[in-house]
């Protein structure tokens, strides 16, 4: 073979060799080879950045929660409104306003952040109404910042995936979601629907009472009749009229007061005009904290309000009464509690 119209120049250097290219090749061949190398290269580059990644999103609404002011929850007609003032969160619905419970809040930014998507279930808007997210059946969640809106998303339907596995019994709960801003709808492991509904209670603050039992001073119970007393503490133990309580019991009782919570809502339930109960803790370096109990219908029994959250009424049902109203006789360790009312 002739090798005189072309000549080839290889040379080597220390971190390794290079070849250079044919001498006698025209401009516009250089210039063709050139960009079939560059676009080869280019082409690996991006095999290589996509190795290991999905093809899809995984992280639906990431969050920064320290720059979230406002949340959103709208189904239908219904519309709950979590929003911050003053470093404190509350929760509306309609012209109602009440404290929100911090934790719930924080639980639901986490879930929305930390939301992962399992797989594509739709790629057009062809299979919402379907999937549930579109505008009529999905929950609409939008999360502000002071000056914009950082993320929204479309909560729909959730189903059971059976599990994979034989040996695996229990299947997966999926949720399907959409960005508000997308037309592809993701699947998302857990029951979203429940936690993301615009359902005021859910985020509102449940606390009756809330405090720290060593910093008591005074705890004045006020009943009918000549029933009223004060436990007091005096000389690090608790007395009743100059009578020491029964330790074991006063320590129970103040253990278990020292987060109270409703465990049901009752705004709009009827109640008498004055309470039947009250108790009043008087705390050092701090102001004291009323609970009182109102007469109500044979559903509630009574209703209970606490200065504590003066925004909220509750229930008394399922024994939160009888856990707060304690009897005289309950501390000198004679009583279990105050009786039931029929």
């Amino acid at each position: 073979m002739e090798f005189s119209a072309w000549k080839e120049i290889v040379y080597f250097e220390s971190n390794g060799w290079r070849k250079t290219m044919f001498r006698k090749l025209k401009p516009v061949q250089l210039l063709v080879v050139f960009a079939v190398l560059l676009l080869l290269f280019a082409i690996t580059q991006w095999m290589q950045n996509r190795k290991g990644e999905k093809t899809f999103r995984t992280e639906i609404a990431p969050l920064d929660t320290a720059k979230v002011t406002e949340i959103l929850l709208q189904e239908g007609k219904k519309e709950v409104r979590i929003f911050r003032t003053d470093n404190l969160w509350k929760v509306s619905a309609g012209h109602a306003e009440w404290k929100a419970d911090p934790n719930a809040v924080r639980n639901l930014m986490e879930e929305i952040s930390l939301m992962k998507a399992e797989q594509v279930a739709a790629t057009s808007d062809a299979l919402w109404k379907e999937l549930g997210v579109d505008d009529s059946a999905g929950i609409h969640v939008t999360i502000k910042g002071k000056r914009k809106i950082l993320a929204g998303i479309v909560v729909g339907r959730f189903s059971y995936r059976p599990p994979l596995s034989p040996y695996d019994r229990q299947g997966t709960a999926v949720t399907y979601v959409r960005r508000s801003d997308e037309k592809n709808v993701y699947a998302v492991n857990g029951f979203l629907r429940f936690s993301m509904a615009p359902d005021p209670g859910s985020f509102r603050n449940k606390n009756l009472l809330s405090g720290q039992s060593a910093s008591w001073m005074r705890l004045r119970f006020t009943y009918p009749g000549d029933s009223s007393f004060v436990l007091e503490k005096k000389d690090k133990g608790w007395y009743i009229d100059q009578i020491p309580a029964d330790s074991a019991k006063t320590e129970e009782y103040l253990g278990n007061m020292e987060h109270v919570i409703g465990y049901e809502f009752a705004d709009s339930a009827q109640r008498a005009q004055f309470p039947a109960f009250a108790l009043l803790v008087e705390q050092n370096g701090g102001n004291p904290v009323e609970i009182k109990a109102f007469p109500s219908d044979s559903v509630h029994r009574f209703v209970l309000s606490s200065s504590q959250n003066p925004e909220s009424w509750f229930s008394g049902k399922n024994g939160l009464t009888e856990r707060i109203f304690k009897g005289k006789s309950y501390f000198s360790g004679k009583e279990k509690g105050m009786k039931k009312k029929d």
